[in-house]
């Protein structure tokens, strides 16, 4: 079924999204899937259209949007915080309740966008299931290393791939706990990783798993960073399904 494109209103602010349909049309298992830092709702080598697309074949509606700043939606990167992706994680949530009110509705996230879903669960958000992917509780590490290999402006910010990298997220970082209150969470949790990844070292995402009641941990071997590979993908939509009770 072709992706329909749909926008939500995150005051005054347009959020772009697309929308994984199964052939069978809307059922009752939706998925809200956010991106990561830098990223964008198709995400590198076309990550999350082949994730969306695995799981709506097997039945999982998905939504996936571009936060604040990034891809397709209104606001300005210089602006991103993790604080603001926790909040439109809990707005997106509230929205796609209201829509699919019958619905079973799942949350997962990808890199920094696992670690905004992460809290915004430990917030009240109550999904039916939390997917962290390569979680980045290493953010400040991240904005860190992005913020060395770009060019320093004078007006504070730093161009990385023309993506103005701002003091609002460095500070926030400089003072984020990025575990603090995950024991809170209480829905079923997956948390799966590349054990290859580049980005994220397993240690931190095993520490996330570890610090979440009841956590699955799935590791999968020489997948990287984005799951680049076929078998990878293969094997993340595959543990994403069973943790949705629907393999």
């Amino acid at each position: 079924m072709p992706t329909p494109n749909v926008v939500f209103d995150d005051q005054g602010v347009p959020l772009t999204g697309s929308i994984d349909v199964p052939d069978t049309g809307i059922g009752r298992d939706v998925l809200l899937l956010m991106h990561g830092f830098t990223g964008h709702r198709m995400e590198l080598a076309y990550f999350f259209v082949d994730l969306g697309r695995r799981l709506a074949a097997r039945g999982v509606t998905v939504y996936r949007f571009d936060f604040r700043g990034c891809g397709e939606s209104g606001g300005r990167f210089v602006d991103i915080s993790v604080a603001d992706q926790i909040r439109q994680i809990e707005a997106l949530m509230h929205w796609l309740r209201e829509r699919h009110p019958e619905a079973r509705l799942h949350l997962a996230g990808f890199s920094m966008g696992g670690l905004a879903a992460a809290h915004a669960t430990a917030r009240g958000a109550a999904p039916a299931t939390l997917t962290l992917i390569a979680p980045a509780g290493n953010l400040k590490d991240v904005v860190q290393r992005n913020c060395d290999a770009g060019v320093a402006l004078a007006d504070g910010t730093v161009d990385l791939l023309a993506l103005p990298i701002g003091p609002t997220l460095r500070d926030e970082l400089a003072n984020l706990d990025t575990y603090a209150g995950l024991a809170r969470i209480d829905v079923p949790t997956l948390v799966i990783q590349g054990s290859a990844d580049a980005a994220v070292p397993l240690a931190v995402g095993r520490r996330i798993a570890q610090t979440i009641p009841g956590a699955r941990w799935h590791e999968v071997p020489d997948a990287d960073h984005i799951f680049g590979r076929i078998a990878a993908r293969d094997a993340l939509a595959r543990a994403m399904l069973a943790r949705m009770s629907l393999e």
